[in-house]
């Protein structure tokens, strides 16, 4: 017998890694802007930095079984916003640097 939640369970755990590693690649984007020494760079990539990590709280914080009738998709659009928010980030710091 297996448990009918646990299926959510890992979904939501998927997207919680997925979430918690842009943000990771979020704060790497942070220090190469550091390194590049333009100050307008690094307050757009820690906005961005942390805009995703409040992305990660919110998707972390209703992370409870959604069979209790709780609806997944604000945790997944909160996750799904991070690479959509990091990437023109990252492809700046590509063209600057």
């Amino acid at each position: 017998m297996t448990d009918p939640g646990l299926q959510t369970e890992r979904t939501a755990l998927a997207w919680q890694r997925t979430g918690v590693t842009g943000s990771v690649v979020a704060g790497s984007a942070l220090v190469a802007a550091g390194h590049l020494g333009a100050g307008w760079l690094v307050g757009l990539t820690a906005l961005v930095a942390a805009t995703s990590a409040l992305a990660v709280g919110a998707a972390a914080r209703g992370a409870g079984p959604v069979g209790a009738g709780g609806s997944p998709w604000g945790r997944l659009l909160a996750v799904a916003a991070i690479p959509v928010l990091v990437a023109p980030v990252g492809i700046l710091l590509a063209v600057v640097s």
